[in-house]
């Protein structure tokens, strides 16, 4: 059986691994691709202000998961480490 610092160190390396890697590839690389798929030489403010509402809520949406999963994360390795400290 793994004990519970492993354990503790796995879920906090799948939920930096899903939220941060994951959130990005999947998530905020697709929304750089479109936004860099404007000109914003030729857009209208109007297309610019679009887009910008396309773009604006689920990054925001994105960043948040990313921050939450960093911060549980840290938290659990935090954790393992203060448990860790008394397994001799």
């Amino acid at each position: 059986m793994q004990s519970p610092r492993f354990l503790l160190l796995l879920a906090a390396s799948v939920i930096y691994a899903i939220g941060s890697f994951g959130v990005t590839i999947f998530g905020n690389v697709p929304l750089n691709d479109m936004l860099a798929n404007v000109d914003l030489k030729t857009a209208a403010a109007d297309e610019i202000s679009m887009v910008r509402q396309k773009f604006e809520n689920p990054w925001n949406v994105l960043h948040n998961i990313r921050t939450i999963a960093t911060i549980i994360s840290l938290l659990l390795c935090i954790i393992a480490s203060i448990n860790g400290s008394s397994e001799s």
